[in-house]
């Protein structure tokens, strides 16, 4: 699942990040920190590499973006059968 969050510094990015982590990631509804690593920044080198595109090559990865969204959520879909 793909979950888009733009904002500026300090208008609470944190704290619905929280809100989230621990809504989808939490048994229990509690939050901790530990929760806050299962929301990944995008782009990170770790969604182009499973694509095999070339990080230090930036016109691959912009070109790329859709595909790597597209395989992010290709493996959400799988988690959640």
């Amino acid at each position: 699942m793909i979950i888009w969050l733009a904002s500026y510094p300090k208008s609470g990015n944190t704290f619905l990040r929280s809100l989230i982590s621990s809504y989808v990631y939490s048994e229990s509804g509690n939050f901790d920190f530990k929760l806050l690593k299962n929301i990944k920044q995008f782009p990170t080198n770790e969604f182009f590499e499973n694509l095999g595109i070339d990080v230090s090559n930036k016109n691959q990865v912009s070109k790329n973006y859709i595909n790597a969204q597209i395989e992010i959520n290709k493996k959400s879909r799988k988690s959640y059968k």
